[in-house]
């Protein structure tokens, strides 16, 4: 702690004039530090964070492409073909499954360069 001379009762208003304005600025950093940690904490926050995160990594975007494909060819076996409905749709599901799947991830990377973003 600074040791200050204090000599007459001016000094002494202006070194407490002095510690009064420190004193807030103080306080309105504390208050400010305490508002960013509250925003980090807040879970929206959180998720927002980490999903920028997640988006800005390219294998992961692909690996995110390749699930879609995936997930819209089972759709279509499903829905279309009816896998449970049949012996046909049974069979004709293998068939797609065997041969759509490696086909579409063989024409997949010309689509995306294709469209791109």
């Amino acid at each position: 702690m600074l040791k200050n001379n204090i000599y007459s009762f001016t000094d002494m208003q202006k070194r407490i004039h002095e510690l009064n304005e420190l004193s807030a600025q103080q306080e309105f950093l504390i208050q400010s530090q305490f508002k960013q940690i509250l925003e980090n904490i807040n879970p929206l926050e959180i998720i927002k964070d980490s999903f920028a995160t997640l988006v800005k990594d390219k294998s992961l975007q692909e690996n995110f492409s390749t699930k879609a494909v995936s997930l819209g060819t089972n759709f279509f076996i499903e829905k279309i073909l009816g896998r449970n409905r049949s012996i046909f749709g049974y069979f004709s599901s293998i068939i797609v499954e065997k041969y759509a799947a490696p086909l579409v991830k063989k024409i997949w990377p010309l689509l995306k360069s294709k469209f791109p973003k």
